[in-house]
């Protein structure tokens, strides 16, 4: 049987979507904090970090009444919205692995958009796929998640990472801080590994204290990730 066109995937693959928008990119990436970007969010999460209390609840659960949107109708949107840059997240979006992600990030990719894609550090990025996404950001579990365990091994993680690419750490308190020094530390003994980031948890971290604790371990390859869109609109107000 001949196989199917990209253009005929496309129409046939369908994406549990909880919403698209464009907004500024407040997480590091490669295009840079406070980018402009068209956010594709997907439904759909297998973790519960912080027993569900997710800072995206509705992206957790896929839902008889979540819409699926045709990759083809997607990529419409974004072209509609002006999009440059698209941020692929969730949700976690590589549960779509096979099931149309593929599809629509070759597809934005064709049309010479920059796709950076926010995981959660449980499925390990496929290579197949570099030559399309410029950057994918992985939030590895801390303790205070309760996912740590959930995490893919790290080796295979940072061997699949680029240079350009980001091992994310959101920090809640001392034991989260500690638990990603260590790994900092031992990913700035070799070359070539993905760029390391620390977020302050909202509401449980401050962020003085983070920034403080940096400075004094003079973590040299870790990046302060504040996230900009959490300071622009802290009340969450609307779709960020």
């Amino acid at each position: 049987m001949a196989g199917r066109t990209g253009q005929d995937a496309g129409r046939e693959e369908k994406l549990p979507l909880v919403s698209i928008f464009p907004s500024i990119d407040g997480e590091v990436n490669s295009a840079g904090q406070g980018t402009l970007s068209t956010f594709i969010r997907l439904a759909g999460c297998n973790l519960r970090c912080w027993g569900g209390r997710c800072d995206t609840p509705q992206g957790l659960s896929v839902t008889e009444n979540t819409p699926r949107v045709s990759v083809d109708d997607l990529v419409a949107r974004v072209v509609a919205l002006a999009g440059r840059k698209t941020t692929v997240t969730g949700g976690e979006p590589l549960l779509y692995l096979g099931k149309g992600l593929e599809t629509l990030l070759r597809a934005l990719g064709e049309r010479g958009m920059r796709i950076s894609v926010e995981t959660n550090g449980s499925i390990v990025p496929p290579v197949e796929l570099r030559p399309f996404v410029e950057c994918w950001v992985v939030d590895h579990k801390c303790p205070s998640t309760g996912e740590t365990g959930a995490m893919a091994p790290l080796e295979r993680m940072t061997t699949a990472l680029r240079a350009t690419d980001y091992l994310k750490f959101v920090i809640a308190d001392a034991e989260d801080y500690a638990f990603a020094k260590d790994i900092a530390l031992r990913c700035g003994r070799v070359p070539g590994v993905p760029r390391i980031a620390f977020s302050p948890k909202a509401d449980d971290m401050p962020p003085a204290w983070l920034a403080e604790n940096i400075i004094r371990d003079r973590l040299h390859n870790v990046q302060f990730n504040l996230q900009i869109h959490k300071t622009v609109w802290p009340a969450g107000e609307g779709e960020v």
